[in-house]
């Protein structure tokens, strides 16, 4: 026997006799050949399948996460082809400082710690699920409205077939501050002492105007004790008239402060931004040598997402042979 294919869709089989020489022939005709295909869908419970058809760059599905807090999708490659095949799996173009990665599940549906590029032999007609473990870096600016975009691609070397799928992940709200140090000192009655502390915006929003406000309040144990506190505009170390936090009224005060803040940087304290909260506090003339103030001064975050409260403590001593 020998055959030919002819006419693109016709195979012919030609056999022949040794004794004879006779021939016979018998033509099949292939109407049509089934493709290799593969889908790459998303799914997140037992019901729900993401993504079914051709990929597209539209996101199938949004996770909302803090930084350096891992987002995980389920992604599934279906081999709806006519043979086993295996797959490349890849996810291009992640964002700089993020990891975006792809593990093995184990029999209940977990992901493992295992690493893979590669799904492995997957039966035509079978499907294969895989965790997909993106991780915005620490830091990273809040990002409530476009988010990023993650697109893993898978294909096929031996036939070729291809898709992919996007997830997109939103970067959550991380607010803090840190307020320090916690000071002492001496000053004799009626003296007067300055106390240096830091206020920095370690959070990953815009902290101390319209959206996110931060409130002030100091307090003093020591009767008569005059304490006053400067936001440090100058940068000299120094109490100047115009970096004081001034009003009669808790309202008034914060309001002077988001003044004063919105002048070290255009806006608030933006992230990573520090700024030098001096404390000014005056002894009454009247103070007894041993007596002792502590003064507390507190800043607090208000709206959304608030974190907590931050405060320094200053002790100061009263001593009639203070030297400076």
């Amino acid at each position: 026997q020998n055959g030919a294919v002819v006419n693109n869709n016709q195979i012919i089989l030609t056999s022949t006799s040794d004794a004879n020489k006779g021939t016979d022939k018998l033509t099949l005709v292939v109407s049509s050949l089934q493709a290799n295909t593969v889908d790459l869908v998303s799914k997140p419970d037992s019901t729900t399948e993401l993504g079914t058809g051709p990929g597209n760059s539209t996101s199938v599905k949004t996770v909302t996460t803090p930084p350096a807090i891992p987002a995980t999708f389920d992604i599934t490659i279906k081999n709806t082809g006519n043979i086993p095949d295996n797959y490349i799996i890849n996810v291009p173009n992640i964002p700089t400082g993020w990891t975006a990665e792809v593990f093995e599940k184990d029999g209940l549906g977990n992901c493992t710690a295992t690493k893979v590029t590669n799904s492995g032999n997957i039966a035509n007609g079978a499907a294969k699920s895989f965790c997909l473990i993106v991780t915005p870096p620490a830091g990273t600016p809040a990002d409530m409205v476009t988010g990023k975009d993650i697109k893993v691609e898978i294909s096929s070397p031996a036939t070729g077939t291809k898709d992919d799928i996007t997830f997109n992940v939103k970067v959550a709200e991380q607010r803090q501050l840190t307020f320090t140090p916690d000071r002492q000192g001496q000053i004799a009655p009626g003296g007067t002492t300055v106390y240096s502390h830091t206020l920095t915006n370690t959070g990953n929003v815009l902290e101390g105007e319209t959206k996110y406000p931060v409130e002030i309040n100091w307090s003093s144990t020591l009767s008569g004790m005059n304490t006053s506190v400067y936001v440090d505009l100058n940068k000299n170390g120094m109490v100047d008239a115009n970096e004081l936090v001034i009003g009669a009224t808790a309202a008034e005060r914060n309001a002077s402060l988001t003044a004063l803040l919105a002048q070290t940087n255009g806006a608030g304290l933006s992230q990573n931004e520090s700024v030098t909260i001096l404390v000014k506090v005056e002894a009454p003339a009247t103070a007894t040598a041993g007596e002792a103030d502590t003064t507390i001064v507190t800043f607090k975050p208000t709206g959304s997402n608030k974190p907590a409260d931050v405060i320094v403590t200053d002790r100061t001593v009263i001593n009639l042979g203070q030297i400076r």
